[in-house]
């Protein structure tokens, strides 16, 4: 089989007969006979049923007329692919992320990427997963960073690729009694002035599981729907909470706050995702950017 002889074949399909195909493709009518007759013989299978002047395709036809209808599209596509590469010495590439992921994983990637595209414009927006899933499938951003969400449905139009784990941590105000503690027992942060998210973020389905698999009733004294407020509140002494660990390393190497070896809390962790568009996949801009990320994920995740 060679790419010739399925342009010659889907442009029979295409064009209804032997003769017109010919006439696209500036080919006589014995020699596309010929093309389709050597395919035919190289996998032993009839491709059209030939009655009088039309034809029509047989089962083993059409499955190749879907293969080698993508295939061809992604061979044509290749000289596109060539000028996108060379497009990256100027352009834009507008991305999403949460503002955890934007927080930890991104400045880096982002450092990186600039330093090997710095010709490319960056635009980078902040928001929820819902909103970010809503911009790419909008076309206003073409990917987006963000961590798994058990709250939202999948998107069929949208593809993710897991760039690695986050485990979460137990933080407390610097000078907690517990700082030097080798452990701390789920029981114990019932007597604790215990931080928590409401029900309406995700989360709370993580820390609301922890203390289920406990068979303890999470404390909701301060509830916030985010866990940068719960990292400041912590750190200004107001009470501990559980938080993604890669969001809290910034305060822990300040001394801001301290984390606390939390028995059990290793067996829960969230994903971080990198997702685009499944029809309209990823530029070579934004397909470079992917790598980076995949390339870096390993030093804050794992």
């Amino acid at each position: 089989m060679n790419l010739n002889q399925l342009r010659v074949f889907c442009s029979i399909v295409e064009e209804g007969s032997f003769r017109l195909a010919g006439e696209k493709l500036f080919l006589s009518q014995p020699s596309v006979s010929q093309y389709i007759a050597t395919l035919e013989k190289s996998y032993d299978v009839k491709l059209f049923v030939r009655r009088g002047r039309s034809i029509s395709l047989t089962p083993e036809g059409r499955a190749l007329y879907i293969l080698a209808q993508d295939l061809l599209k992604r061979v044509d596509s290749i000289p596109e692919k060539f000028r996108e590469m060379q497009l990256l010495k100027y352009g834009e590439l507008c991305i999403g992320t949460t503002p955890s992921c934007g927080k930890t994983l991104l400045p880096l990637i982002i450092s990186t990427y600039r330093s090997k595209f710095p010709h490319i414009e960056l635009q980078i927006k902040t928001a929820t997963e819902q909103a970010l899933i809503d911009m790419i499938e909008n076309d206003n951003i073409e990917l987006a960073f963000w961590e798994h969400n058990p709250l939202l449905t999948p998107s069929s139009s949208l593809i993710s690729q897991t760039l690695g784990r986050s485990a979460f941590a137990l933080i407390a105000p610097t000078g907690h009694p517990w700082a030097k503690s080798k452990i701390v027992y789920p029981e114990q942060l019932l007597d604790q002035h215990f931080i928590s998210y409401s029900a309406d973020t995700p989360l709370h389905y993580f820390v609301n599981d922890f203390f289920i698999k406990n068979k303890l009733k999470m404390p909701h004294l301060i509830q916030v729907d985010n866990q940068e407020l719960l990292i400041q509140l912590v750190s200004r002494g107001f009470g501990i909470g559980i938080v993604m660990e890669t969001a809290a390393r910034k305060e822990v190497k300040q001394k801001d706050v301290v984390i606390l070896p939390l028995e059990g809390l290793n067996d829960i962790n969230r994903e971080i995702l990198i997702v685009h568009s499944k029809v309209k996949g990823l530029t070579y801009a934004g397909w470079e950017m992917g790598k980076i990320a995949e390339n870096i994920a390993p030093q804050f995740l794992y």
